[in-house]
């Protein structure tokens, strides 16, 4: 069960975006600066997986707006790695390996038009 966030950082230290100077989505969450601020998820779940508060943060992320048919050029990724930001499967599962994670599946591209048509009907609902 998902408890409240104690704020103690682990999503941040172990984000790959936030190593590499992004605001990530985990910082920004931190920072009270998710509402119309610009920040960056890959969706590697490595936030969620560290959490030892079990929280939900992907699913967080996406409460907050950050959907791939809103992202330019995010379909396009999404199609060729499963995710909306650039990545190569090897680099972060090494990555995760180093963190002592388990590797991410990368979806086929079947499987991600379907979520995809699934998110835009989603979409569409909640603007109505």
């Amino acid at each position: 069960m998902a408890g409240k966030c104690d704020r103690c950082g682990k999503c941040v230290k172990r984000c790959v975006l936030s190593r590499m100077g992004f605001l990530s989505f985990a910082e920004a969450r931190l920072k009270g600066r998710l509402r119309g601020g610009k920040w960056y998820c890959s969706g590697c779940g490595v936030c969620a997986d560290v959490c030892p508060q079990s929280l939900p943060l992907l699913e967080l992320r996406y409460r907050r707006g950050f959907r791939p048919e809103a992202k330019r050029g995010g379909i396009r990724l999404l199609l060729e790695n499963g995710y909306c930001f650039p990545l190569k499967e090897g680099r972060i599962n090494e990555h995760r390996e180093a963190l002592g994670l388990p590797p991410l599946v990368f979806a086929p591209e079947a499987a991600l038009k379907t979520l995809l048509a699934e998110a835009a009907a989603m979409a569409e609902r909640e603007e109505r």
